[in-house]
């Protein structure tokens, strides 16, 4: 996958700042997704498209954020509390995973 810089995308027309309005969105797990914990890491299971994902401790510290209450924001700053990392990282990996686990029903959108 190739990896643009903001400049690229500003010279574009794309901005990569966050519109004016734009929500930031709160996640909640899906009801139906059995979780079970395997020491450092869990197994999510989705009966209804009989998917399967393994997501490690950090993973299931953003799985217990998907609540319905917390938004991606409010994850982020949990996530650098907890964790040695930057903001762009935290960022870019929510992203990425948030995205995985709704593309596969895992996750929905409820704001």
């Amino acid at each position: 996958m190739r990896r643009f810089n903001q400049g690229y995308f500003q010279k574009a027309g794309y901005s990569t700042q966050k519109r004016k309005g734009m929500t930031d969105p709160v996640y909640k797990q899906n009801k139906e997704v059995i979780f079970r914990q395997e020491q450092e890491e869990a197994i999510l299971f989705n009966p209804d498209n009989s998917d399967i994902v393994f997501i490690n401790s950090t993973g299931c510290f953003i799985w217990d954020l998907c609540n319905g209450k917390n938004s991606q924001k409010d994850i982020i700053d949990t996530m650098l509390n907890e964790f040695d990392t930057t903001k762009d990282k935290a960022e870019e990996d929510l992203s990425k995973f948030l995205s995985d686990l709704e593309s596969r029903k895992f996750v929905e959108k409820v704001q």
